[in-house]
């Protein structure tokens, strides 16, 4: 170390490395924060650009894309003058220290107290010994980015689940059967409960319909089985048991899911498919798509089972992508098939025909199907209909028709119970 009057270069490098520091916190808070939010924003507006080119809102988007750009751009800037400002002071203190060792050095050479070829060896190692330092302020400057990223991610990993799954579970399930006995279920403790009193069987091979209009808590009760989420009251048995003494894993590996929500990843249809089922073969993969009537329009693609869908199955409609999501779920070959809303964006004959030959699928399967439609309803052994979280009717096709008012205006309006 040389002195500068009562301090050494090692000491002004360290203090300009706090300073520093203290300086690029904020900002560097602010560049994970602002990073975050515009990747949210990029592809929001990817998987939405459908959307918000049909409303007329892409160019508002692009605008609050562009805003987000420079408040990044202006936060990098003032990170890399941070940057520039303590490696300057690095590389000055490092050349003092150097010329400092060559004025002692020099004058003990003349001295003959020193020996002329240290001298060359002294000064690189001077200029060497910072070589440990100047990463410090960089490191110092980054420091405000990584706690910020840190806390980010601590949030998410000490957020306790809002199901814990058991240390240990009963032997793997045989025949899978569903049970749920005065089931009630609300978000938090003051709001009004999504689901009460909800009991009905779903032993193997029954085809029960859940039907009702939007909100009136269809895919809650999907949550509930797929142990996404816990009931607040009552229970519900998988294969004998409380759900709670399975691990969700072991449940969805029986239950396979056509949510209202599908979700192609920006891959061919081929890899979508085999999401479900990595061992299935090209007999097996076009099987199910008949199932699902999508096997034609494949087979008229110039790649075939290797298109590419793009993100989030941009390249597709809605029906073509909700028909390889069933696909996929008929391809899963589970004991439980559980349709959401399976004929939206279908259609009226190309549902039929999809209902028709996943009818003819179930075999000894079970099937919950959740809709606010009429197509195949006639089919099922048993449907409830739901409406603010509670079955106010139960019957099947025909004693509804009968007796059931909120059933029979299901017809009386086109077949949409929304109306």
């Amino acid at each position: 170390n040389f002195a500068l009057g009562k301090l050494t270069t090692t000491d002004y490098s360290a203090a300009a490395s706090r300073v520093i520091a203290q300086q690029a916190r904020t900002p560097g808070q602010r560049i994970v924060q602002n990073a975050a939010e515009l990747r949210a924003t990029s592809v929001d507006g990817l998987q939405g650009m459908g959307e918000l080119l049909i409303y007329g809102a892409a160019e508002n988007h692009a605008l609050q894309l562009n805003a987000l750009s420079k408040k990044l751009i202006h936060d990098q800037e003032q990170m890399a003058r941070y940057t520039g400002i303590s490696q300057g002071v690095m590389i000055l203190c490092a050349n003092l220290a150097m010329i400092g060792v060559l004025i002692i050095a020099i004058s003990m050479v003349n001295q003959e107290r020193l020996s002329p070829p240290y001298l060359t060896m002294l000064a690189l190692f001077a200029l060497a010994s910072f070589e440990v330092i100047l990463p410090l302020p960089l490191a110092f400057q980054s420091l405000g980015e990584t706690l910020a990223a840190a806390r980010r991610i601590f949030t998410i990993v000490d957020t306790e689940p809002e199901v814990k799954d058991p240390p240990e579970e009963p032997p793997a399930p045989n025949a899978c059967a569903i049970r749920l006995q005065s089931v009630s279920f609300s978000y938090n403790r003051d709001a009004v409960e999504a689901l009460h009193n909800i009991s009905f069987d779903l032993p193997p091979g029954k085809k029960l319909a859940i039907v009702g209009p939007t909100g009136s808590g269809k895919s809650t009760l999907v949550h509930l089985l797929l142990r996404f989420r816990e009931p607040s009251a009552g229970q519900i048995e998988f294969s004998g048991h409380p759900l709670e003494a399975w691990t969700g894993e072991t449940v969805r590996q029986k239950i396979a899911l056509v949510s209202q929500r599908t979700h192609l990843f920006n891959s061919t249809i081929r890899n979508n498919l085999m999401l479900a089922n990595l061992d299935a073969d090209t007999t097996a993969m076009e099987e199910a798509c008949r199932i699902a009537q999508i096997h034609e329009f494949i087979e008229s693609q110039p790649e075939r089972y290797d298109t590419f869908v793009g993100e989030a199955g941009v390249k597709l409609s809605g029906g073509q992508a909700r028909r390889i999501a069933i696909a996929r779920a008929v391809l899963k070959d589970t004991p439980i098939l559980v349709l959401d809303e399976p004929g939206e964006g279908l259609d009226a004959p190309t549902e039929r025909a999809t209902m028709q030959t996943l009818l003819n699928y179930l075999d000894n399967r079970s099937l919950l199907l959740i809709t606010h439609r009429i197509t195949g309803l006639d089919a099922m052994d048993e449907i409830l209909v739901l409406e603010n979280g509670q079955i106010i009717e139960r019957g099947n096709h025909l004693s509804l028709l009968k007796t059931g008012q909120r059933y029979r205006h299901l017809f009386e309006n086109f077949g949409n119970l929304n109306q």
